[in-house]
């Protein structure tokens, strides 16, 4: 339900992009109430990206998906599948190798874009918000969930509180058998309009 949330806004988004995309759910249901945006989304879990790329060749248009998580640099990690979400692994636990992307600028920062920018914050995207935010249009939602204790997800919204963000908290879990807290949250830019 919190992926529909960018409907009460007054943004009619032409570009969405989708950082932990799993196997693709929110994607689909994303596009569906934007069928005219160009789509891109980013998994690294190998056996949801399968389903991801199967999920996005029956949507129609341009779109891209990518294997790989997001982050400030390009490398090669080690992440563990810990079946809910994806996190850095130690070494020594069940791991993959997961290729980590930089965003392009030229595309997802174009100013005159209308932006639905979704992110799964399970790892390093916490780091990567602060560093993208204000450089992304003022017609940006950004639909949000995170995994961290609320006192430490305050660390990072200090830098989207700066550059104009309206935050709302939608819905807040425990949770703690599969890792929690979740939080579900959309942020709205400072051209666009937000109805609760």
């Amino acid at each position: 339900a919190s992926t529909l949330l960018f409907l009460q806004t007054d943004l009619r988004p032409d570009l969405i992009f989708d950082i932990g995309a799993s196997c693709g759910i929110s994607t689909h249901i994303l596009f569906a109430q934007a069928p005219t945006a160009k789509v891109t989304a980013f998994g690294p879990r190998p056996d949801a990206f399968v389903r991801l790329r199967r999920r996005m060749e029956n949507m129609p248009g341009p779109h891209q998906c990518h294997q790989a998580a997001v982050g400030l640099h390009a490398e090669t990690v080690e992440f563990q599948d810990q079946g809910v979400g994806t996190a850095r692994a130690h070494p020594k636990e069940k791991s993959f190798p997961a290729r980590v992307v930089t965003l392009e600028e030229g595309v997802i920062f174009n100013q005159d874009a209308k932006l639905v920018l979704k992110i799964d914050i399970e790892g390093e995207e916490k780091n990567l918000l602060p560093k993208i935010v204000s450089q992304l249009p003022a017609s940006t939602v950004i639909l949000l969930e995170t995994h961290q204790p609320l006192e430490e997800v305050k660390t990072y919204a200090d830098s989207s509180l700066k550059a104009g963000y309206r935050w709302s908290l939608l819905r807040y879990r425990e949770m703690p058998e599969f890792g929690g807290p979740f939080a579900d949250w959309i942020l709205t830019g400072p051209s666009v309009c937000f109805q609760p």
